[in-house]
């Protein structure tokens, strides 16, 4: 970037108005020494303005990113910004019907603020697990629609039953729980932080519990 904005200044205007000078000099001075002379002048004076037209390229690269990074943020203040900790706690209760076959839960407990300038409306709630073998698990819940203004705290209980993991697995996998709005958009913002805690009851016993306060 800063070779092409260094390229504009110097093909432009300041090359053209040195070229008319030493035009200028070569047509009214007929003098040989005196016009080796003048031509000399004009090549140091040529190469200080290249060389300060560096400086000039580089603050020009600089102010350009400086303004693109304040539009940008100013882009993501405009827009919902969910942020917080969401906690996550397993089950030992096996949720699946046939005991003999794996299964546990997990609860996860929200607690997320809208720091952008916008408003947004929590739709659902994507629980992402990796076991130890690689095995993914991406589980949509759809909730009570929920608008979180600016400043404004989500919060949300739920235990969700994992039908092909048992305790241990989950225990063992990486757990990601992410937010996601009416448009779509997951709020990658929040932090999801697992507990040593293990949940107590289960899915089938376990109501959700969701509020929309100030913090």
């Amino acid at each position: 970037m800063v070779s092409k904005s260094w390229g504009r200044a110097i093909s432009g205007p300041v090359l053209a108005f040195v070229g008319l000078v030493l035009l200028v000099c070569q047509l009214t001075v007929h003098d040989s020494m005196t016009a080796e002379l003048v031509l000399k002048i004009g090549s140091w004076i040529t190469l200080g303005i290249a060389a300060l037209m560096i400086y000039v390229a580089q603050y020009e690269v600089w102010k350009a990113e400086h303004e693109l990074r304040i539009e940008k943020e100013n882009e993501l203040n405009r827009k919902a910004d969910m942020r917080g900790v969401i906690a996550v706690e397993v089950g030992s209760t096996n949720s699946a019907q046939d005991h003999s076959l794996p299964g546990g839960f997990v609860r996860y407990n929200c607690e997320c603020a809208n720091h952008g300038m916008a408003s947004c409306q929590i739709t659902q709630i994507w629980v992402k697990i990796v076991s130890p073998g690689d095995h993914m698990l991406a589980i949509p819940t759809k909730i009570e629609p929920q608008n979180i203004d600016h400043g404004k705290v989500f919060r949300h209980i739920h235990a969700l039953a994992i039908r092909e993991l048992s305790a241990d697995q989950l225990r063992g996998s990486n757990i990601m729980v992410s937010l996601v709005d009416s448009m779509g958009h997951h709020h990658m913002g929040t932090k999801t932080v697992m507990s040593n805690r293990i949940a107590s009851g289960g899915p089938d016993h376990d109501q959700d519990i969701s509020d929309t306060e100030g913090p």
